[in-house]
């Protein structure tokens, strides 16, 4: 199982990374945004964001109480004007529900669930 998110996880930082490769223009050597003069400004980043949900952990509630469990796994990737990755966040969210067997949640609805980081 770990080897599965570990693979998701891998497989969205991939997409990122060709996403900030493919998303690159040769702007003369200038960093920034141009506007509609071709005026550069300083400090532009593209952004990028990978969202990878897995309900494979999900159980039915055959002889007790079912589990819907829903692992998010986020990454976000900002990129500088020249392509190059400025930062990358990575961050896991787990989310279980628990019903009975006629369907009825049994977890506390105001739960609240936690990020990995």
């Amino acid at each position: 199982m770990k080897l599965r998110k570990l693979t998701a996880v891998l497989l969205a930082v991939m997409m990122l990374i060709s996403f900030a490769a493919c998303g690159s223009k040769d702007d003369g050597g200038q960093q920034g945004n141009t506007d509609n003069q071709g005026t550069v400004t300083e400090g532009s980043v593209k952004t990028g964001l990978a969202v990878v949900t897995d309900l494979t952990s999900s159980k039915e509630a055959a002889d007790g109480n079912g589990l819907a469990q829903a692992d998010i796994i986020l990454v976000a990737v900002t990129v500088d004007g020249n392509g190059v990755i400025d930062d990358c966040m990575i961050d896991m969210v787990q989310g279980k529900v628990e019903f009975d067997g006629k369907g009825q949640i049994v977890t506390d609805l105001a739960a609240t669930f936690q990020t990995k980081n």
